[in-house]
């Protein structure tokens, strides 16, 4: 599979390109969608740093806290199996504003629940992905 951001003109004569290039004898499909910024590296970086200090400060595990967060804050996606509906909680697939939304959640209630401080960069407003 070819997958191709478009951002400029250069980009769409490839794309236009890698198109009339196809060998029409066999079916294809080909799927035009706006491309989304999902979460970014900074933002993922410090979710986990305040996921380790929440786990000093309470004794829990990480990876607890972040399955608690998970289900206490986000909507699970819903999968259909042999009609059985089993619900999944992910923030892998989360936009960067998603990720963001979802982290002044944890910190709100880390801060107000839990009495405990979490660090935010000063430049956090001014990084790729925050706020976005």
């Amino acid at each position: 599979m070819s997958e191709i951001i478009l951002r400029d003109e250069k980009q769409r004569r490839t794309l236009l390109d890698l198109i009339s290039s196809l060998d029409l004898k066999k079916p294809w499909r080909v799927t035009v969608v706006r491309y989304v910024k999902t979460r970014s590296n900074p933002q993922l970086a410090l979710y986990w740093k305040w996921l380790h200090i929440i786990a000093i400060e309470t004794g829990n595990e990480a990876e607890d806290l972040h399955d608690i967060f998970k289900r206490k804050f986000i909507e699970p996606d819903v999968i259909d199996m042999g009609g059985t509906s089993y619900a999944r909680w992910t923030t892998g697939k989360m936009t960067a504003k998603e990720m963001s939304e979802y982290m002044e959640r944890v910190m709100a209630f880390t801060v107000s629940n839990l009495g405990i401080m979490l660090p935010i960069p000063e430049e956090m407003h001014m990084r790729e992905g925050w706020k976005s």
